[in-house]
């Protein structure tokens, strides 16, 4: 909305009306839904509760009045009357799934214009004009600028000037960003504070809010519960011995719990109580809700008197009237309410100057900032202040202390510390029972031989399996040369899989004939899902249906499409260009999620058919969510575990049948987790271990069998660990190094014969590193060793084995990249040192060869992309240079040489994809 009046001198306030068209028995009928009355400026920045024109507002629809018609009418009201001089009405409808723009601009010179019945005064279309007429108030959806991002308007969004169409453009549309997330962020103006976010113009608690559950999507089932963001069926409240929790009430009637409070601690905001004969939170006596606050009219500035009244800058509310109290430096009066005198102007402006201003247990006015603050010993912690020496607030942080297994949390000087519990000694990091651990046998100094037990605080050996009588039991066999029991087997009755045996000269349980290993159990090798001796689906790309023939994989190109090589090839776009939503060109760029505030942690893989499927985090919803590009170009949306705070450090992958599966780290428990997505479209969970503040820097991978892993870092022992999940399901967990503080940073890749191989991070002597396992053992060695450099870390084997490993060099603010070469040594080389680049490397390659590289610019905020054909040079180029955009970046390539990009943009708190064409 804007206007030409003169702001606030002729108009200043703006009365904003919506109705919708109901069908009746005697025709459409106008429904009033909404009205609100703004009060505008023309300062900068506006005084609060005002606007700076143009402004915008956001109407969002029922489920049931999508298709219907609406109403949006505007009326200018002339400075300190109710008299209206000039308005705007139009009537249009509502796009489904996108977001429109509707350009209300109320201009002077209708004032002199009638118009009659289905007409309204302004611009067609509802666009900008110099001189208006009267125009039919139907505009059509069509007619709408679509929003691509909605918290940024399109240019020329200012009021035209007279004689001029085509001043007046804006870049920012003159209002403050909307943010569809939580925090204090806002959505039309609406601002919440910690722990509420804006859901549906609301501020609520998704944490126990079951109409936004989790997240703003997510609604319970009726007679649900929503406790730490998760829905809940709590049974009959009226027997269950526990009633409802979260902001819900028991109906006495049908035991179910209903939305609404029935005690006033369920009302959050300020000033609110629960009026248990509506169940709703209404504002304490002499308050009165304003602007989704409850707010003291008589003493308030912002709302004087009335919610639409706000003081000007310098004036105090007194009884509901603005006054002007005069030099607050030389009045006796000073400033009253939450305002304090400016010792510069003798103005009264709003903040404290004493701590009886601020309200809020453990709260003090920092006069520096004149804002309420936490008081010494506090910190913020979800909008209230907690102690310093709380075990589960320790320090400043806002989660609870570390403590690994069989121990007590303890916070001494506001650092996390821990005690063992009772009958167990302290080994460095870990609480153990030195009666019965081998490791740690009697003493934390003294470690059993191999094969060795402790008991009672003492090694023994269990004697010789060849003549103790005994021999040798579960899948372990007797070694004739030692007499030890060694690990594997001897007979096929030991092998529990399907179409295994036992392999007497390496006593190991192998695949029957005609069959191979995948994902821990031996599949046929005529399979399309493992064909020969593969452990992934055959290649098939992107219009086309894969085949497997006595071993060999093969792919039959669809209708309208032919064999190009390794691709099914249409005459769509020209080399070097990407056709993408029916578009030819070398880069294409969308919004993928913008609901809220994510899009962190974002992870990238490619379906069989080359489509894109991410996992990312919802911060606003503190949940981990999931996107695919649909056949039809559209993208699915899917939260995958809103069960706390979950989804940092995602790393998604796809299984050998094309099942995705997501690592990922639970903040609240400090454990990571796996889910998988079964063919229904559930969301399977399963949590790796050990529980004991491990799981950040998750990297998830298969084998070439099939079966996945999952490296990661344990921050309690400042060790990388690596887990594989069994054929029961179960995951089994192991140490790779421990050697100081290392693991951060990891990433996970299997090479050809199956040897996993991870890529870190040694924070210590500020290392890249590079772990291999081989005959169950693991090896370090340094990859790069310079200063400080191995931060970001993304290892990929190309086609032809050899190992690459994209970094950031933290000293020199440098992307690189290390290859090793066939001497089995490393080189690296510098891809790009303009400015500050190379934080949040990813790193893939094409099926020719050659390298591509997702990354940020720092100095820039841009996404930038490096690709090197086989034996070329670097061409570095930026692919999204708006705004603050680039990172978490995550990249995977298609059969075709296009590069699919994920990312971050931190302007918008929203996830965004990228994809870019093969080189020419």
């Amino acid at each position: 909305m804007d206007t030409d009046y003169l702001l606030p001198t002729e108009v200043d306030r703006v009365r904003a009306r919506i109705a919708k068209m109901v069908e009746t028995d005697g025709g459409l009928d106008e429904v009033q839904t909404w009205e609100r009355m703004f009060s505008v400026s023309n300062q900068e920045p506006a005084p609060p509760g005002a606007h700076a024109l143009p402004a915008t507002f956001v109407v969002l629809p029922e489920d049931a009045d999508v298709d219907g018609e609406i109403v949006v009418e505007l009326e200018a009201l002339a400075a300190g009357t109710d008299q209206t001089l000039g308005a705007r009405r139009v009537r249009t409808k509502f796009v489904r799934g996108d977001a429109r723009l509707l350009r209300m601009l109320i201009h002077r010179a209708c004032r002199e214009i009638a118009c009659g019945d289905g007409e309204s005064c302004g611009c067609p279309n509802a666009t900008s004009c110099a001189t208006p007429s009267c125009v039919d108030e139907w505009v059509s959806p069509d007619a709408l600028e679509p929003i691509v991002d909605p918290s940024q308007l399109p240019p020329n969004s200012q009021f035209p000037i007279e004689g001029d169409p085509d001043a007046g453009v804006s870049d920012d549309g003159g209002f403050p960003p909307t943010d569809g997330g939580g925090g204090t962020g806002g959505v039309g103006g609406i601002n919440c504070e910690p722990p509420l976010e804006v859901c549906n113009t609301e501020c609520v608690n998704t944490a126990t809010d079951p109409r936004f559950c989790g997240d703003c999507a997510v609604g319970c089932p009726v007679g649900f519960v929503c406790k730490s963001g998760s829905c809940l069926d709590p049974g009959d409240c009226r027997t269950n011995d526990a009633g409802c929790s979260g902001f819900t009430y028991c109906d006495v009637e049908t035991g179910d719990c209903l939305r609404g409070c029935t005690i006033d601690d369920q009302c959050v905001r300020d000033h609110e109580v629960c009026d248990v004969q509506t169940h709703a939170c209404v504002c304490e006596p002499d308050f009165k809700r304003c602007a989704f606050e409850c707010v003291d009219t008589q003493a308030d500035p912002r709302f004087c008197g009335d919610c639409s009244t706000s003081c000007p800058l310098g004036e105090v509310c007194e009884m509901g009237e603005c006054l002007d109290p005069g030099d607050c430096r030389t009045s006796e009066v000073g400033c009253t309410g939450f305002t304090y005198c400016d010792a510069a102007t003798g103005d009264c402006l709003r903040g404290c100057e004493r701590d009886q201003q601020c309200t809020g247990e453990n709260r003090v006015c920092d006069t520096a900032v004149h804002d309420c603050v936490c008081d010494l010993g506090f910190h913020a912690c979800g909008g209230t202040c907690v102690s310093d020496l709380d075990v589960n607030s320790c320090g400043d942080s806002c989660t609870p202390c570390p403590r690994p297994s069989g121990s007590t949390a303890t916070c001494e000087v506001g650092i996390c510390g821990f005690v063992c519990d009772g009958g167990l000694a302290q080994c460095g990091s870990e609480c153990v029972d030195t009666q019965t651990d081998p490791r740690f046998c009697g003493a934390c100094t003294t470690s059993c031989p191999p094969g060795d037990e402790c008991k009672a605080g003492q090694c023994f050996d269990p004697g010789d399996c060849r003549a103790n009588g005994i021999g040798c039991a579960g899948f372990t066999y007797c070694d004739n040369t030692t007499g030890n029991c060694l690990p594997g087997c001897d007979m096929d009755a030991q092998c529990s899989s399907q179409n295994e045996i036992c392999d007497l000269s390496m006593h190991a349980c192998v695949c029957a004939e005609g069959f191979h290993r995948c994902g821990g159990v031996c599949v046929s090798d005529q399979d399309t899902a493992s064909c020969g001796t593969l452990c992934a689906p055959c290649p098939s790309p992107p219009s086309s249906t894969a085949t497997c023939k006595a071993g060999v994989c093969e792919f039959v190109c669809s209708d309208g499409f032919e064999k190009c090589g390794t691709a099914c090839c249409s005459t769509g776009c020209p080399a070097g260009q990407v056709l993408f939503e029916g578009a030819c060109a070398t880069s294409h760029v969308r919004t993928v999620d913008d609901r809220g505030e994510n899009g962190q942690y974002s992870s990238i893989a490619l379906d069989a058919a080359g489509r894109p499927r991410i996992a990312y985090h919802a911060r606003s919803g503190r949940s981990l969510r999931y996107s695919a590009l649909l056949a039809e170009g559209l993208w699915s949306y899917e939260i995958v575990d809103n069960s706390g705070d979950v989804g940092g450090y995602a790393s998604v992958a796809m299984d050998p049948v094309g099942k995705p599966w997501i690592a990922y780290y639970v903040a609240h428990d400090k454990v990571p987790r796996v889910a998988t997505r079964e063919a229904g479209g559930a969301w399977i969970t399963t949590s790796i271990g050990p529980a004991d503040d491990v799981g950040e820097y998750t990297s998830l991978a298969f084998d070439p069998a099939g079966t996945p892993h999952v490296a990661y870092y344990d921050e309690g022992n400042k060790d990388l660990l690596f887990a594989t999940r069994l054929p029961t399901g179960v995951w089994l967990a192991q140490i790779v190094d421990s050697e100081g503080n290392v693991g951060k940073h990891a990433s996970l890749a299997f090479d050809a014969s199956g040897v996993a191989h991870i890529a870190y991070y040694d924070e210590g002597n500020k290392d890249l590193l590079l772990a291999t396992q081989e005959d169950g053992e693991w090896s370090v060695e340094i990859i790069d060793g310079q200063l400080n450099v191995g931060e970001y870390a993304s290892l990929v084997f190309d086609a032809a084995g050899n190992a690459h490993v994209s970094y950031y060099d933290k000293t020199n603010e440098d992307l690189k990249l290390a290859t090793r070469r066939t001497d089995a040594s490393w080189t690296a080389e510098t891809v790009d040192s303009v400015g500050e680049v190379g934080r949040y490397t990813s790193l893939a390659f094409d099926t020719s060869g050659t390298a591509h590289i997702s990354y940020e610019d720092e100095s820039n905020h841009d996404l930038k992309h490096a690709v090197r054909e086989h034996g070329g040079a670097w061409v570095l180029e930026t692919v999204d240079g708006t705004e603050d955009v680039g990172e978490f970046t995550s990249i995977a390539v298609d059969t075709e040489g296009h590069a699919h990009i994920s990312y971050y943009d931190r302007d918008n708190k929203n996830l965004k994809y990228a994809i870019v064409a093969a080189p020419e």
